[in-house]
């Protein structure tokens, strides 16, 4: 019907200006793409999808008679991708701002995507591996930023992190630790960004203060964070 939203158009309107590099453009189209999904009819939608389940199963009723039996498995693939519609526009605004570098955003809705209740209807083989590949961004994305606690972190364990007790974290301190089961698991978080960003993280502060050690400090960590977390880019500021 033509007053039913249509997110299709607005995810192929902004995948277009995506290609073409209008990036403001693009995002209000996947943000246009979320609004007309969430305002979908979906409880209709689910009880139709019972329907042609029914039909399926158990043959024509007078329930389902209206239902041309021939297009059945195409109806059960549309209503499934329909009723999941909330939770892909939200992945795929999320996976642009992934693509464009701008980490925060691409969190923010990487997790609203994760908390969006799917009809049951919805979850099928195919749902389950494209949330498995968006909970993967998410952590990807993690690794990357960081927790947002990671200086106090990495002076929380950094006794045990500091295996030479030399007043450093190296390289290969962080390597062994990823595999060291006395450690708590919020740490592995942490961890793994510091592997992801070691270089950098390394010369954050010693550039100033002229030293020459292998390894991370406090002092390194607090600098780079800082550093980082100005430098990620946010499509919303851009002009």
């Amino acid at each position: 019907m033509d007053d039913v939203p249509n997110p299709y158009k607005h995810s192929n309107a902004a995948k277009h200006a995506e290609l073409k590099g209008n990036l403001r453009d693009a995002e209000s189209y996947y943000r246009l793409a979320i609004d007309a999904a969430d305002a979908l009819p979906l409880e209709d939608y689910s009880r139709d999808f019972k329907a042609v389940r029914d039909r399926l199963k158990n043959g024509e009723s007078k329930d389902n008679e209206y239902l041309d039996g021939a297009d059945l498995p195409e109806l059960v693939t549309a209503y499934r991708e329909l009723l999941s519609l909330p939770f892909l526009t939200r992945s795929q605004l999320g996976g642009f701002y992934a693509r464009q570098n701008a980490l925060p955003e691409a969190k923010e809705l990487i997790e609203q995507a994760l908390k969006v209740e799917v009809d049951r209807h919805a979850k099928d083989e195919d749902f389950e591996n494209i949330k498995a590949r968006v909970k993967e961004l998410q952590r990807n994305i993690q690794d990357m930023l960081g927790p947002t606690n990671a200086e106090e972190l990495f002076l929380y364990y950094f006794e045990q992190l500091d295996v030479d007790k030399n007043g450093f974290v190296n390289e290969e301190e962080l390597k062994r630790a990823q595999f060291d089961l006395s450690i708590e698991p919020e740490a592995q978080s942490l961890i793994r960004y510091l592997l992801q960003h070691y270089l950098d993280i390394e010369k954050a502060n010693k550039d100033e203060i002229l030293i020459d050690i292998s390894g991370i400090s406090r002092a390194d960590v607090q600098k780079y964070q800082t550093k980082s977390l100005a430098s990620w880019k946010r499509i919303h500021n851009e002009e």
